[in-house]
């Protein structure tokens, strides 16, 4: 472990030992610090559990030609387990298949809800989905257009209503105590500017996540949020790229940094793990204490 460097000339301060009479100080470069070894081992034991109970099991990610869909499902690919991709056309997603050469496509409009249920319906097991669909329109709340109200609703909420509702079901049917997380946003908990229904849509997230979590506890399904504040990935050549908008906004987190995407799949993948068996109905802020405000 990295950050335990400890001289070897020096007992660590909880040791229990007791030199005997007359041993001098050079005599403790010989101490054997089995506490830290053992914790050592008990830390990778931790670790290699977590991946372990992965193994073999089966990870739908819908929305999955997002940015942080595509890293989801990148890093689900590593932890031994089957990973469909769900949502999007069929060219991208064998563009995404070509790095991932394990992972199976259902390519699908995501918004048809009849065929959405009908691209699922081959799929004999899942133990886990993650929500990624997402859109979103910059328009003041004078210029919203009804197309934008129902473009950023309908994958932002409905089309993971949809997914949810038919997992959810085989969850039921097969006694799988599954579960699920959505990605939602820091946009659900506080107004930011010209995005106005998309912190509607990703607010009504929140409130489905939880009020799911009431119903399907009782089958032992957890389901789960995560809002993560501005992605990095999106500083470049997205609405952030543009400091007017991005210098407000860190000057309001704590910790004087954005999201990493890979700090977004380590939720997610704790989330599903079970390490968190008794976490649901969470809508988990990864915002750098941005919440805190």
């Amino acid at each position: 472990m990295e950050d335990l460097k400890w001289n070897k000339n020096e007992i660590p301060t909880g040791c229990k030992c007791v030199l005997p009479e007359g041993v001098g100080q050079s005599s403790r470069s010989s101490h054997t610090i089995g506490t830290i070894v053992a914790e050592d081992r008990r830390v990778q034991m931790r670790l290699n559990r977590q991946i372990h109970s992965f193994q073999d099991k089966i990870a739908i990610v819908s929305g999955p030609l997002t940015k942080v869909g595509k890293q989801i499902v990148a890093e689900l690919s590593k932890h031994d387990m089957v990973v469909i991709a769900v949502g999007g056309p069929e060219s991208e997603l064998s563009m995404l298949q070509k790095s991932l050469p394990n992972l199976e496509i259902i390519p699908v409009d995501l918004l048809n809800w009849t065929e959405t249920e009908a691209a699922l319906s081959n799929i004999d097991h899942i133990d886990f989905l993650v929500n990624c669909s997402e859109f979103n329109a910059l328009k003041s709340v004078a210029d919203i257009t009804e197309d934008d109200v129902d473009c950023i609703l309908r994958n932002n909420l409905k089309a993971i209503i949809n997914i949810t509702r038919i997992v959810v079901t085989k969850f039921i049917q097969e006694c799988v105590r599954g579960a699920i997380v959505n990605v939602s946003s820091q946009a659900s908990k506080a107004g930011i500017r010209n995005q106005a229904t998309f912190c509607a849509s990703k607010a009504g997230l929140d409130g489905y996540t939880r009020a799911a979590a009431l119903e399907l506890g009782s089958f032992g399904i957890r389901i789960n949020c995560i809002n993560p504040t501005v992605l990095t990935s999106e500083l470049d050549g997205d609405i952030w790229s543009d400091s007017r908008m991005s210098s407000p906004m860190l000057s309001r987190i704590p910790l004087k940094r954005f999201c990493n995407p890979q700090e977004i799949a380590d939720a997610i993948i704790f989330l599903l793990s079970d390490q968190a068996s008794l976490i649901t109905g969470v809508c988990l802020p990864i915002d750098g204490g941005f919440s805190c405000c």
